[in-house]
């Protein structure tokens, strides 16, 4: 199994509910064991780190890379192959993999035994939220010139992760001087202009984001590229890591 099918199998909405579901069955088991499950400013139970705030590896249960690297890690702990792409076996194959994980909680999740397999995860998840981090400071460049016309008061962007914003789907919050309070969602994403709408190719993301607008950045080595959308679901169309965006809602 390759980083493509994971990501395909985190997309699928049955898929992703089940093992994410699974997922966070184990973090809460042995957070409460382990007294690191605590409820969160972002209303949500979650698991601490060393610090007391929230952990990286709450982002594990959707990450496609942490996905490929946990099994690799129950492959390398001496299991079976599992059958991931057999759909009706989804519910029995993932309950099978999360109790291998969980019986070797303290191995893989922790450093207290083995540092490498904690170590892995910390950095595919560290990866991503810089990636992240990256896409939403190259849109903070450009703001003003695609909101052309608008004067700001105040930019709101969380450097946190697990806040509430966060969990909303909102990462930059501009605030206008007559008070219009305009939420953006930004990714990293390939778009390109079609007949009668935008294509874009991103992250795995299921368009719950409360946000009025979806902005992509596509980061080439001389040039970087950014597509601001309004956020109608009803007219924004989904296949896989496929999105559609009628050219109105540019």
């Amino acid at each position: 199994m390759n980083y493509q099918d994971c990501h395909k199998l985190i997309n699928n909405h049955t898929f992703k509910t089940m093992y994410k579901e699974a997922c966070n069955e184990v973090m809460s088991r042995q957070g409460l064991k382990y007294n690191q499950w605590v409820l969160q400013k972002n209303g949500l139970h979650g698991l601490i780190d060393e610090h007391g705030d929230w952990c990286w590896r709450n982002t594990i249960n959707t990450h496609p890379y942490c996905f490929l690297e946990l099994y690799k890690i129950y492959l390398e702990l001496g299991n079976p192959e599992l059958d991931f792409f057999n759909d009706s076996l989804w519910n029995k194959t993932i309950k099978i993999f999360w109790k291998v994980l969980e019986e070797n909680w303290l191995t893989i999740f922790t450093n207290q035994v083995e540092k490498k397999y904690y170590q892995i995860l910390r950095f595919r998840t560290n990866k991503s939220w810089a990636v992240g981090q990256i896409t939403t400071i190259s849109f903070l460049y450009v703001f003003r010139e695609i909101f052309e016309g608008l004067k700001f008061r105040k930019i709101l962007f969380s450097l946190e992760r697990g806040d509430v914003s966060d969990f909303m789907g909102i990462d930059v919050e501009l605030i206008t001087t007559t008070n219009e309070n305009i939420t953006i969602q930004v990714k990293s994403g390939e778009f390109k202009e079609r007949t009668s709408f935008y294509s874009v190719t991103s992250s795995v993301n299921d368009l719950r984001s409360a946000a009025k607008y979806y902005a992509y950045v596509d980061i080439k080595e001389t040039d970087t590229k950014i597509s601001v959308f309004k956020n109608n679901k009803n007219k924004i169309e989904q296949y896989d890591t496929l999105y559609m965006f009628p050219k109105e809602l540019l």
